[in-house]
């Protein structure tokens, strides 16, 4: 499991706006977000961009480790 709807919505973002952020669609963030779709280094480090901006705090650990650790 991940963290990334947390995060997302921590930062006050739909999944639409996060979604245009990464250039994909709305239904390619959710399917992260829910797991039914895992994301690929490339998709990860974007999907880390467009959440980073809003929060300095999320890394990789963060979202995907489930695990407290400061960037």
């Amino acid at each position: 499991m991940n963290r990334i709807a947390e995060h997302r919505k921590q930062v006050g973002l739909t999944q639409l706006q996060a979604a245009k952020l990464a250039g994909w669609g709305q239904s390619r963030w959710s399917s992260y977000e829910t797991g039914a779709r895992t994301p690929d280094a490339s998709d990860i480090k974007k999907i880390l961009a467009v959440l980073v901006q809003f929060d300095k705090n999320v890394n990789f650990e963060v979202l995907f480790l489930n695990e407290n650790v400061a960037a």
